[in-house]
């Protein structure tokens, strides 16, 4: 993949793929506790030290967690220390509410992941947008991303339900979140998302809900459709060759030669006597002359 000029899409590009391996990573990387069903006598936190266990890595739950606001933004602290109280509040309900039922916490890890990189973000602010036309392939055929089949429908079934209107979940990652433009490339699972806003809003759930399909978390590597135009465009030096991560460009010296001293030197030539070739500076030594 090549990257002309970087601009807002490909820094997009660039977030997208990074928060896609950091989320996969950090999602595998907690802890599984019994089930709730097994040890509900025995084992009940609440869910605010579910939340302190699995998104912040504390051991102490009775430590207060760490709380960022816009001020750290661009900053290199832990992007979920930007969630907010009412996140908080919000996320440990949803893991209450998931453990209870048996289904696996990693869904609502992945939610909340998500969520604090929104907020990171500035509520999405920062983060441009994807399909653009300026992102390429390294024969210049430029690149677009879209969510699966699945994916699409459920986000469009989101975006048009009634429960949307009264979840507690904040509406504007829920629409963040589902628009291909800054979701494709990584995003939490839409139908588990789809069932948090129904049970947290004034419809509730369906009938036909089943806890059983969630019971079991599955990471889906590389989870979007990219397709590439038809026409492509020429690319030239200043474009960096991408190779599944953006390269920057080298800064190591050009080679001092003898041509490379002549070029600099024709170029400083141009430039003091203000024309652009040896026609124009013909033309303007002997202008008086013809």
């Amino acid at each position: 993949m090549r990257v002309a000029n970087p601009s807002s899409e490909v820094r997009s590009a660039l977030l997208q793929l990074e928060k896609r391996t950091q989320v996969s990573k950090e999602i595998s990387a907690t802890k599984d506790f019994p089930a709730a069903s097994d040890t509900r006598d025995t084992y009940k936190i609440s869910g605010q030290a579910l939340l302190k266990q699995r998104l912040f890595g504390m051991t102490d739950v009775d430590r207060a967690a760490p709380l960022l606001g816009k001020a750290e933004m661009g900053t290199s602290m832990n992007y979920v220390a930007f969630l907010t109280r009412d996140d908080r509040r919000f996320l440990g309900e949803v893991y209450e509410w998931a453990r209870d039922n048996s289904m696996d916490l990693k869904y609502v890890d992945s939610l909340g992941l998500n969520l604090a990189s929104y907020r990171e973000h500035d509520d999405g602010r920062t983060v441009g947008r994807l399909n653009q036309g300026k992102v390429f392939d390294k024969d210049g055929h430029a690149m677009y991303y879209s969510f699966t089949e699945k994916d699409a429908a459920t986000a469009q079934r989101i975006l048009s339900s009634q429960s949307l209107t009264s979840t507690r979940l904040d509406q504007g990652f829920v629409r963040f979140i589902t628009d291909k433009d800054y979701g494709a490339m990584h995003h939490n699972d839409f139908d588990f998302m789809e069932q948090v806003i129904k049970k947290f809003s004034e419809t509730g759930l369906d009938r036909s809900f089943s806890e059983a399909a969630f019971s079991a978390y599955e990471y889906k590597k590389d989870n979007f459709i990219m397709t590439r135009s038809k026409d492509k465009r020429v690319l030239n030096e200043a474009d960096n060759v991408q190779a599944g991560h953006y390269k920057k460009k080298s800064t190591k010296p050009k080679p001092i030669t003898l041509e490379s001293l002549r070029a600099d030197l024709r170029q400083s030539l141009f430039q003091a006597m203000g024309v652009k070739s040896f026609s124009s500076l013909f033309a303007l030594l002997f202008k008086d002359k013809r």
